[in-house]
């Protein structure tokens, strides 16, 4: 087994560090091989926008089922590069949807949907970093 690297990522927006992607964890995650961890890094945020976009959409139309199901998808894509924090909290907000609706809640979904926005340029910059003579 490879050792796992170091990746130093720069800091993004001020709602999301560096320290908000386990890249060592992903690396781990996906038996070392650091090409697959960048090619996660890499798909994730090629599909980040389409997810945006479903959780605008549901937000838009009130639409509390709609707004679970992106939770959903959020909290898994972001668990598989390695966001914790946002998996853990569109987990949370999801449940509170679920148990309390849509209205209780709406605030939070946006803070995510902010924090979420931010992670496509930290998500490729540890790409790059993984991999910098392929970019």
């Amino acid at each position: 087994m490879m050792p796992t690297p170091h990746v130093r990522v720069p800091p993004g927006p001020a709602a999301i560090s560096a320290h908000d992607l386990d890249i060592a964890g992903l690396v781990r995650r996906c038996g070392g091989e650091v090409d697959l961890a960048q090619l996660i890094l890499l798909e994730f945020t090629r599909a980040h926008d389409e997810l945006l976009q479903r959780i605008d959409a549901a937000l838009g139309h009130a639409d509390g089922r709609a707004v679970e199901q992106a939770l959903h998808t959020i909290a898994g894509v972001a668990g598989n590069v390695g966001a914790a924090r946002v998996s853990s909290e569109a987990i949370r907000l999801r449940r509170r949807v679920e148990q309390e609706g849509l209205a209780s809640v709406v605030a939070a979904v946006d803070a995510l949907r902010t924090e979420f926005a931010a992670l496509p340029a930290l998500a490729h910059r540890a790409a790059e970093q993984l991999m910098p003579d392929t970019f």
